[in-house]
């Protein structure tokens, strides 16, 4: 169950929401992203991982904001969201620069202490999204970057 989709009502994103809009856009996938893919595609863009209160509420706004919906247990961006990707996109491919104009397009004010503070704080659920679901999605995730590294020193 995901947050009903209202774009029109006044929404206050974070610049984490922003972070997790591009992961989601750019998260390898055949149909819906799932959440290791996600977090994959997070990690690639920052080189962290997201803790589970900035996807919880990233995805409760993103959903609400037309930008993302849930399919299949799954992630995938709204038409409007790969609209607004490809025109941005078009323009730079620098990770900064998309960064920063996608953060535009959505509204995202530039990050102080207390609109960061927010992200943490805000009692936005998303219902579909649980903690033991999250932490297994990290864990296959670190699972596969370890192995991974364990792979590359036998060469």
């Amino acid at each position: 169950m995901q947050a009903e989709p209202n774009p029109q009502e006044e929404q206050t994103y974070l610049w984490s929401d922003v972070w997790l809009l591009l992961a989601i856009l750019m998260a390898p996938r055949e149909g819906p992203a799932d959440l290791r893919s996600i977090l994959a595609a997070g990690d690639y863009l920052e080189h962290a991982i997201f803790r589970f209160e900035e996807m919880e509420g990233g995805l409760f706004r993103l959903t609400r904001g037309g930008y993302v919906e849930e399919v299949a247990g799954g992630f995938v961006p709204t038409e409007m969201a790969q609209e607004m990707f490809r025109r941005i996109a078009s323009q730079t491919r620098r990770r900064r620069a998309l960064r920063e104009a996608v953060a535009h397009a959505i509204g995202v004010q530039r990050p102080g202490p207390s609109v960061q503070a927010q992200a943490a704080e805000n009692g936005h659920r998303y219902p579909s999204l649980t903690r033991s679901r999250y932490e297994e999605a990290v864990r296959r995730y670190l699972q596969k970057e370890n192995s991974r590294d364990d792979s590359s020193h036998c060469e």
